[in-house]
Formats: C-alpha cells, structure tokens, sequence
C-alpha cells in the first residue's frame, strides 16, 4: 500500500482526536505523588493534569494505578493509551515519517503502541469496561479502527513473535518502508531451494509445512481483528447524519483497508507459492521420501501441513543421516532456514527433545 496524502489525513486525524479526547476532561489539580493516593477520582485528575502538560510517564502511571484499583474504568483504560501513545512516540517524528511515506525506525514503536492501544480499546468497544465511556463512542471507535488494523498488520508479519518487524529476516512477511508487505527473502530462498535442490532434503519439506501453518493461523486472526476493525468503522459512520461527513471518512479510511486487503494478498501469495513449492518437492523427491519414510508417517507429514500436528518419531528427525553425516545434516538444516538442531523440537514437537536425540546419535 503507498500512503498518499489520504494517509497523512488519516494520521493526523487520530493524533487530534485522541489527544483532544483526554484534553476535554481536563481538571485544575496540581500532581503529587501517584504512589500516595489511592481514590480513583484523584487519580484520574492527576492523571489528566500530567497530560496536560505533557507528562506522559506520570500520566500512564495514574491511569494504570487506576485500573490497578478499578479494572473497568473506561476513563483511565481511554487515559491509559493517550499517555502510551505520548510517552512511546514523538507526535512530531511520527507525522513526519506519514508525511514522507518513509516507516524505516518507526515500524516497532508502532507496533508496540497499536498494540497496546487496540488491547485496550477494544475493552470499551466490545461493551466490558464500565460504560462511563460507551461502546459505540465516536472517537475511541475512530481510534480502536486506526490503531487495530496497524496492529493486525504488523501481528501477521512479525511471525517470530519477537516484536521486530524492522526488515526482521526471521520473519516470513517483510513490511517495507511505504508499508507493503512482501515475502521475505529467507522463505523464498527455500523455496527456491526446495524446487531447484538436486539432493534430497527433508528438513526443507517440515520447515515448509510449518510457515504454511503458522502462516493460517495468522491469516485466521488478520481476519477476525480485520472484522473488529470494520464493526467500529461502522458504528462511526452509524453516527454520522451527513452524506458529505460519512464520504469523508470513507476518504480517510480507505488507505488502511486498503493496507488490509494488500495483506490478505500477500498471505494468500505465500500460501499458494509455498505449497506449490512443497508438491513439486514431493514430486521430485517421491523416491527419496517414500524409501526414508514409511507410508504411515509420510500421509502424516502431509496432514500436518494442515492441521498442525507432527506425529513423527526421532527415527524421521534423523531419516537417512548415518552417525557420521552430520556435516550433512548440519547443512541441510541451515539450507531449511534451522539455525540449530533444538529448533526441530519446535518443528517437530511429537519427536520430543530433538536436540538431546541429535547430540546423542552424532556422539556430540
């Protein structure tokens, strides 16, 4: 997706509403210590004061003292993501990246913020906090739909759970500077080699079969926070009367469905161009599989493409690597995209300590 100037609207429209929100209930206090008081409306005062003057850390710490007192308050869950957006995020820098399309530096702190924010958010818009806030309001909906469609986005990258997706090779998707998503070079590479190997390698064949099923499962979850997203769009433009007011938000909003529906490709890109990978690797090397493994575990290997589960033995970890293979069998892991045997266990969890049984049967 390029961010056009749609994009910048859009930004800067969350940045205004969201802070003008925490704004308007500001009260007169002076702040003292967080960690003396324990009545939630002084709390909640504070807190407003401190984003008042723009002390997120102080403000984030009376909101949260809140909810450690009161887990529903809308009011504090609402203050508790202004003052993480504030305190994680330079308003200024974060403007100015949209304005130049240009995500470099900033895709993680963006990552953590939206996640923190639709976490939170969606509590009041799924009707569980307090209904101080109600769950059809205007600008957390606007906020909850902004902040959860970025999450969502980078959720189905960041498929190493790591909290990078700053060009993260170790991930399966790469979300580029202009926030495209693409297939990081890692996967294509063994899927390159997986097609175009001479030599047979299963290890290829399992690390395949577990990007398409992590790959699913998060494509299960893009779909179902993906349709958060549109029920709080909705309820905003439920709220609306004028045709002009409800053009402009679909204006406003188009840049990020248009960001989901280039996920959702590039999902589907990976799926289709993986699993064509895997059949024409089963293909070529039907002699080679069916000689290393028994039928009974092959089908088994092949249903676990689906359903996620390895019913394999240690037997198939090691299938066709005599006690002195293992320089073989270490290359063949790192041509798989396995850095280190005690990654099989992850791969193959039926197998059970996969490392320990590797270390054992090479006399490492």
């Amino acid at each position: 997706m390029r961010i056009k100037v749609i994009g910048v609207f859009v930004f800067i429209s969350f940045i205004l509403l969201f802070y003008s929100c925490a704004l308007n209930i500001f009260s007169g206090f002076n702040p003292s210590n967080v960690d003396n008081v324990n009545d939630v409306n002084t709390l909640l005062a504070m807190g407003d004061t401190y984003l008042y003057n723009l002390d997120y850390e102080n403000a984030f710490k009376a909101y949260t003292k809140v909810l450690s007192l009161d887990s529903d308050n809308s009011l504090a869950i609402e203050g508790s993501c202004t003052a993480y957006l504030g305190m994680k995020l330079s308003v200024t820098n974060f403007v100015l990246a949209i304005m130049h399309t240009n995500y470099d530096g900033l895709k993680n702190r963006l990552y953590d913020v939206s996640s923190y924010i639709q976490r939170n958010l969606y509590r009041i818009v799924n009707n569980e906090a307090d209904g101080v806030i109600p769950y059809d309001d205007v600008n957390i909906n606007f906020n909850f739909f902004l902040f959860n469609t970025v999450h969502s986005v980078f959720y189905v990258a960041d498929t190493d759970n790591d909290g990078d997706v700053e060009y993260d090779t170790n991930d399966f998707l790469i979300i580029a500077s202009d926030f495209t998503p693409t297939i990081s070079p890692a996967v294509t590479n063994m899927i390159n080699s997986s097609t175009n190997t001479s030599s047979f390698n299963l290890f290829l064949y399992i690390k395949l079969s577990a990007i398409i099923r992590t790959v699913n499962d998060r494509l299960d979850y893009f779909d179902a926070s993906i349709a958060r997203s549109t029920n709080s769009l909705n309820n905003v433009k439920n709220s609306l009367t004028s045709t002009e007011a409800k053009e402009e938000l679909d204006k406003i909003s188009e840049g990020l469905i248009t960001a989901g529906e280039d996920v959702t490709l590039a999902i589907s890109n990976l799926q289709n161009t993986t699993f064509n990978s895997i059949s024409i690797f089963s293909l070529t090397n039907a002699y080679m599989i069916t000689n290393l493994l028994t039928p009974a575990v092959y089908f088994a290997l092949v249903n676990s493409i689906y359903t996620g589960e390895t019913p394999v033995t240690n037997d198939i970890a090691l299938a066709g690597y005599t006690v002195s293979d293992f320089t073989l069998f270490t290359n063949n892991l790192i041509q798989a995209g396995i850095s280190t045997p005690a990654e099989l266990t992850n791969l193959m969890p039926a197998a059970g300590d996969v490392n320990q049984y590797v270390s054992n049967y090479f006399g490492l």
